[in-house]
């Protein structure tokens, strides 16, 4: 069970429990187990990784809960890649620079009229790399990894009449930053294919990632956390026919499937998360530049408690 849903379904109690805990601290044990910085952490590590393309992306989602009003993530990936020349077996060695912002926003009532707005961030930069091993004229291998370090903080704002919870909460189950170390090691394999002028990608892939805090300005918001993340996807690109400043443009639908492998407790509401999207991509090869194509799309998200879109930019070697 995530944090979302085991908060909105002990909402009342904890309300309750945080009551008694400004009166009593013998109650301050029922108010800290509520939530960790571990659920976003590790959920968010599963989020920023590395990907078999370096699309650029913004995605929102809203995520069912027994709250009144569902609570929204917006997730933000800019990766900056570059491929190298292919060696002389043929392997293409590739570096990466990712930086990454995500923002989980829900509000919880208190009592009969009162509101606990509380709004989760965290921001991440990554370099890392891998190599494209070609294992015959439509396989090839990526493993790859990355690195670097991520910041995680939570605000949260009482209306009027429940502002006695601020300092019972403070530090604890809200108001919090954490610094932490990010690491992720990825493989896929991938198949492309061809059929006259439908050009096919699919490729699996599986990465593992560990996020671990070293400085908090609580001892409540330590974790380290492991989790592993499964991808299916696929692309069928078509010519259109037309052209965009001489350049030809190309119709690209997309297809994924991706799912968190990890503990209930430790995922931002939801483990399944499927998309279909289209991309119009530009081709831009005579212009001599080492990128062949890019262009702009859009895609549709949907899982178990979750729907939402993203955009995205789009560049390919």
């Amino acid at each position: 069970m995530s944090f979302l849903s085991r908060t909105s379904r002990y909402g009342p109690g904890l309300v309750y429990a945080s009551l008694l805990a400004a009166i009593s601290a013998q109650a301050q044990v029922n108010v800290d187990d509520q939530l960790q910085s571990s659920d976003i952490a590790s959920g968010y590590a599963s989020i920023i990784n590395f990907a078999v393309e370096p699309d650029v992306t913004a995605a929102r989602l809203e995520i069912e809960t027994r709250l009144p009003e569902d609570p929204q993530l917006e997730v933000m990936k800019f990766p900056l890649r570059h491929e190298f020349q292919p060696t002389e077996n043929g392997w293409i060695p590739i570096v990466q620079a990712t930086l990454g912002r995500l923002t989980l926003k829900a509000d919880f009532p208190v009592l009969t009229n009162g509101v606990v707005r509380s709004k989760w961030t965290a921001y991440s930069a990554t370099l890392g790399g891998g190599v494209r091993i070609p294992l015959s004229e439509k396989w090839s291998l990526l493993p790859a990894g990355d690195a670097g370090y991520a910041y995680l903080e939570n605000d949260a704002a009482y209306s009027t009449g429940v502002a006695v919870l601020e300092p019972v909460l403070r530090g604890k189950l809200l108001d919090w930053t954490a610094h932490a170390w990010l690491a992720n090691a990825h493989l896929s394999i991938i198949h492309t294919n061809r059929f006259r002028d439908l050009s096919l990608k699919a490729w699996a892939s599986g990465t593992l990632s560990y996020i671990h805090s070293f400085d908090t300005n609580s001892e409540f918001q330590d974790f380290s956390e492991t989790v592993g993340t499964v991808s299916l996807k696929a692309e069928a690109l078509h010519p259109l026919g037309i052209s965009l400043w001489h350049h030809p443009l190309d119709g690209v639908l997309q297809l994924g499937h991706n799912t968190l492998l990890t503990h209930e407790t430790a995922s931002l509401g939801f483990k399944h998360l499927n998309e279909v999207g289209f991309t119009l991509q530009m081709n831009i090869q005579r212009d001599g530049l080492h990128i062949k194509q890019a262009g702009f799309g859009a895609m549709v998200l949907f899982g178990d408690h979750v729907t939402g879109w993203k955009l995205l930019y789009v560049y390919r070697f």
